[in-house]
């Protein structure tokens, strides 16, 4: 995670519905005396600013981003645009309710020692320029140092959800997908859970198979459609309809910012039917898991949205004499919320409540999300058309500070209540390794929480240097 100071970072992002949003930064302000806050917000200590937000961050109620801007330095609202201070602290409501564990004040800066709901060690850094306005803000979570994977795993669990883990060997020439991962750590690595957005892979193996049947090319244009767009996270649903793009540009931003449009897009382009083979082909042992196969829009519409007979269908569905019927049933649950329109879906209900276990969504194991990465490598490996795909994995890490590996490849996710994060990995020594957690709560898990897990992951990372 990035370094502590007390001028410089803001987790300045929103939760997303299927993606995970990381920190951004905020560059240090300097003296600025040409601004004012209006009436009771006048100059105050960073103390007295500190407060206010530990306030806004204990509280149910919305954030008044007037409020927030008035109490915000020019510099740093420059710096956060276009996001902005009041989301950061929507998100870090998420977090809560708070407990306040110490205090540490100098000058300028207002250092508050914090725990979130789920016990997770935190600190509130809030600094004030010359005439009292944040200039500066920073909430990170405390990541202790863990000597290896046990550790990294119990205090993961230690947040209250279910969890995961499997740290793997990988081989990457291995045909036989029982010999691709051996285990180095596991803890329920077998157990099916939820993979929020790294069911992207699955539909990028499919892209992968496409291309190299001559089925599809990365440069066939793809249009953004009022039918396929779908909600954040991702940009694609941004552009007008009748915009295109590229096949590797959609495939790019599918894994890279998780662009649900652009799986969406993908998924109809090549079709479901060769996503749910690719399940198969890449090795998933629990493929009735993933088929159907269903797109985001139609999650969030089943989710979400206002008809709670589409998910009780949905989730009956597991109760049928047998898979056929089962199946069937959920096809047509899908085929039912491909009518029905994005806008009626709660989108506060989309950021806070979680789905009960069965309901609509993307599931597998650990060991299928480590076959899964190994038989995208060998995808690769084995097909020029297909090459692109090593490419599009690496081009975000999902943490920021390894050292001592050539290549990372990563794909990571959330939804309400879920999250979960994988990665192959190759050393300077040339072998490879595969790190997936995965975790599952009746409550949401804060982004403080999720900065906090990704930070254990990272030190993790550090064992396969």
């Amino acid at each position: 995670m990035a370094a502590r100071s007390t001028v410089a970072a803001v987790t300045a992002v929103a939760l997303t519905a299927t993606g995970l949003a990381m920190p951004a930064a905020a560059a240090p302000a300097g003296p600025d005396g040409s601004f004012a806050a209006p009436g009771s917000l006048q100059w105050q200590p960073a103390r007295d600013r500190a407060d206010r937000v530990l306030q806004i961050i204990a509280s149910d109620t919305p954030v008044d981003p007037v409020e927030v801007l008035a109490m915000s330095a020019p510099s740093l609202t420059a710096a956060l645009y276009p996001q902005s201070l009041a989301s950061a602290l929507t998100a870090w409501q998420s977090s809560g309710p708070f407990t306040v564990t110490g205090t540490d004040d100098e000058g300028p800066a207002a250092v508050t020692q914090l725990e979130t709901a789920r016990g997770v060690p935190a600190t509130l850094t809030v600094h004030v320029g010359p005439v009292g306005l944040i200039d500066g803000i920073t909430m990170l979570p405390d990541v202790p140092e863990t000597a290896g994977f046990a550790d990294v795993y119990a205090a993961v669990a230690g947040t209250g959800a279910r969890v995961s883990m499997l740290a793997s060997d990988a081989d990457l020439h291995a045909a036989d997908p029982v010999a691709q991962c051996g285990a180095v750590f596991a803890s329920g690595a077998d157990d099916v859970m939820p993979l929020g957005s790294i069911f992207k892979l699955y539909v990028l193996g499919a892209v992968g198979d496409a291309v190299a049947a001559g089925a599809i090319g990365w440069d066939d244009m793809l249009t953004i459609t009022d039918d396929v767009k779908s909600l954040p996270s991702g940009e694609l649903q941004n552009r007008p309809s009748g915009s295109t793009v590229t096949v590797r540009e959609a495939a790019g931003k599918m894994i890279s910012i998780s662009d649900n449009t652009a799986a969406d897009m993908l998924i109809h382009a090549v079709g479901s039917d060769r996503v749910e083979a690719a399940v198969r082909s890449m090795g998933d042992e629990h493929p009735e898991a993933l088929t159907p196969f269903p797109t985001t829009r139609e999650m969030f519409i089943i989710g979400w949205g206002p008809d709670p007979s589409l998910r009780k269908r949905w989730a009956d569905a597991a109760d049928l004499p047998d898979a056929a019927a089962a199946e069937a049933e959920r096809r047509a649950v899908l085929a039912e919320a491909d009518t029905r329109s994005l806008d009626d879906v709660d989108l506060q209900q989309l950021m806070r409540t979680p789905l009960s276990p069965g309901s609509v969504g993307w599931y597998a194991s650990a060991q299928d999300v480590c076959r899964a990465h190994v038989a995208l490598q060998q995808m690769a490996a084995r097909s020029d058309a297909a090459e692109p795909i090593r490419g599009i994995l690496a081009e975000n890490p999902g943490v920021q500070n390894v050292d001592g590996l050539q290549y990372v490849a990563y794909k990571g996710g959330s939804t309400p209540g879920k999250l979960a994060g994988s990665w192959l990995v190759t050393g300077d020594d040339g072998a490879s390794h595969v790190l997936v957690f995965q975790m599952a709560s009746d409550e949401p898990i804060g982004i403080i929480e999720q900065n906090y897990v990704f930070g254990l992951m990272e030190q993790a990372l550090r064992a396969f240097g």
